[in-house]
């Protein structure tokens, strides 16, 4: 699956779950142009249209990659979360870990003083190694790049991003005791959920 269809799945796990305990859900969706807050229900209705803005802004992302990406849209994201969430809820942060700032780790900071917060990286196992494929190519926005994957310089370049982009999310959560859920593209979401959760438990008994 991508990355956004993996993300989706987080969501509606997440959704369900809460109203099945009876209590409110919301949710404050974004891509790279758009961020949309959908205040916090009790209704199958509103999963449904938390699911429907995950699928619109995906649509929307693909639909506009000629346009350029706006800045800091992650912590546009927790700057709207911050308005919405004063204290006692439980808040699960769900994406790849990209466009964490020093502003986002204040604004985590803040927020867990006051809430409970859980981390779902949602990566692609492409990103921690690129695979040796000869020449590729790539486009975001108007920019498109062509690269050979056979270079071991690039290849092992590509591989620390990843690394450093997952070693800032666990320093994160090591800092202020957030749960860190890593949920690949390839296994199923429920069942990686399942064991990311009962080996959290297990830590925190230990």
């Amino acid at each position: 699956r991508t990355k956004s269809v993996t993300a989706a799945e987080m969501v509606a796990l997440a959704a369900w779950r809460v109203t099945g305990l009876g209590d409110r859900v919301g949710a404050i969706v974004y891509n790279d142009q758009q961020t949309q807050v959908l205040r916090p229900r009790n209704s199958k209705q509103q999963v449904m249209r938390i699911l429907k803005a995950v699928v619109d802004m995906n649509l929307a992302m693909h639909q506009n990659r000629s346009t350029d990406a706006v800045p800091n849209q992650f912590d546009a994201a927790l700057q709207a979360l911050q308005a919405e969430v004063r204290h006692d809820a439980l808040i699960c942060l769900i994406g790849d870990g990209s466009g964490v700032s020093n502003r986002s780790v204040e604004a985590v900071t803040r927020l867990n003083a006051h809430n409970d917060i859980l981390m779902a990286l949602i990566y692609d196992p492409m990103e921690a190694t690129l695979p040796n494929a000869g020449v590729l190519a790539m486009k975001s926005g108007h920019q498109r790049v062509s690269f050979d994957s056979t270079d071991r310089r690039l290849r092992s370049a590509y591989s620390d991003d990843f690394k450093q982009r997952l070693a800032a999310l666990k320093q994160l959560s090591l800092r202020h005791e957030i749960p860190l859920l890593q949920i690949n593209t390839i296994d199923p979401v429920a069942e990686q959920v399942r064991s990311a959760l009962g080996h959290q438990r297990a830590t925190r008994r230990r």
